[in-house]
C-alpha cells in the first residue's frame, strides 16, 4: 500500500537541462506569447572593397520567419509515491517534459508553419566508420562559415549523437572544435542506425508558469484533487525560435540499438 501526499506542494522555478535549449537560449522579448517575426537582412556577406571601388548589394539574402507559441501539456503523477521527495520528483518531471516539448517543437514545428529542423538543408550525407562523426560536423561547420560568413550559430544535436560527439571530442565544454555552442536535447529525432546534427541561427526561448487545467466537464478547477496531482497536471505555452538565416543538417551512421527500448 502506498502513501498518499496530503500536503500542498509549491513547485518553484525548476531545474534545467545543462546544454538544453532553456539553458542555452536568449531570452524572447516581452509579448513573446503572441508569436515572434524575424525580417532583417541576414547572413549577408561583408564586401571587402578597394579605397575608390564601390559596394553591389545584390548577394544580400533577406532572414525572414514567423515562429508561433504552442502548448505543452505535462503531468506528473505524484500522487501515489511516498512522501520522500515528492516535490523533487514532480518539479525534475516537468523541466524535463518540457525541455523535450521545447526541443519537439523545435525539430518539427508543432504541427504550424514555423521554421523547424525539418526544413535544414543538408550539406553531408550519413557515412559510417572511424572518423564519420568528425567527418559530419567538420563539413557542417565549413557549411556554417560559408553560408553565415562568421555569423552567430548554434549547434544542435540529440541525446544519440552526444556521446559519439564527446568521445571524438567534438563536445569539449559544451562547445565545437570551431567554438560554436551545443544544444543537446531529448526531444531531437535519432533514427537507430543514423544520427543527424543541425546548425541554425541563434536560439531564443520562453515557457509560461505552469497552471492547473480544469476539468473538461465542469469546466471548474477540480476541488477534490489530491494537491501534488493537482499542482502538476499543468499546461505551459511556450515559443522557440531561431534566426532562420541559418538551418543545416549533416548526418553520420552508428551502430544500431540492439534489444528493445
Amino acid at each position: 500500500m502506498s502513501d498518499v501526499l496530503l500536503e500542498r506542494i509549491t513547485l518553484p522555478q525548476g531545474r534545467r537541462l545543462r546544454g538544453g535549449i532553456l539553458d542555452s537560449a536568449l531570452a524572447l522579448p516581452e509579448g513573446w506569447e503572441n508569436g515572434v517575426r524575424f525580417r532583417t537582412i541576414g547572413c549577408s556577406p561583408p564586401e571587402v572593397l578597394g579605397i575608390c571601388d564601390v559596394g553591389d548589394t545584390e548577394d544580400a539574402r533577406p532572414s525572414y520567419g514567423v515562429f508561433e507559441p504552442a502548448f505543452i501539456r505535462q503531468t506528473a503523477a505524484c500522487a501515489l509515491m511516498s512522501q520522500v521527495g515528492t516535490e523533487d520528483l514532480a518539479l525534475n518531471r516537468l523541466e524535463a517534459t518540457t525541455e523535450w516539448g521545447l526541443g519537439n517543437i523545435l525539430a518539427e514545428g508543432a504541427g504550424s508553419s514555423n521554421p523547424s529542423l525539418a526544413d535544414a538543408t543538408v550539406v553531408h550525407e550519413a557515412s559510417a566508420g572511424v572518423g564519420a562523426a568528425t567527418d559530419a560536423v567538420s563539413c557542417l561547420e565549413q557549411a556554417v562559415a560559408d553560408t553565415g560568413y562568421g555569423a552567430a550559430a548554434v549547434l544542435h544535436t540529440s541525446f544519440r549523437g552526444a556521446a559519439y560527439l564527446r568521445e571524438n571530442y567534438l563536445i569539449d565544454d559544451g562547445f565545437s572544435p570551431s567554438g560554436l555552442p551545443w544544444i543537446i536535447n531529448p526531444g531531437y529525432p535519432a533514427e537507430n542506425d543514423e544520427v543527424t546534427i543541425w546548425a541554425t541561427g541563434p536560439v531564443w526561448a520562453a515557457v509560461e508558469g505552469m497552471y492547473v487545467l480544469t476539468d473538461p466537464q465542469t469546466g471548474q478547477r477540480p476541488v477534490d484533487w489530491q494537491i501534488n496531482l493537482d499542482a502538476t497536471f499543468t499546461q505551459r505555452l511556450a515559443l522557440v525560435a531561431f534566426d532562420p538565416c541559418l538551418n543545416l543538417a549533416a548526418k553520420f551512421a552508428v551502430p544500431a540499438c540492439t534489444g528493445e527500448s
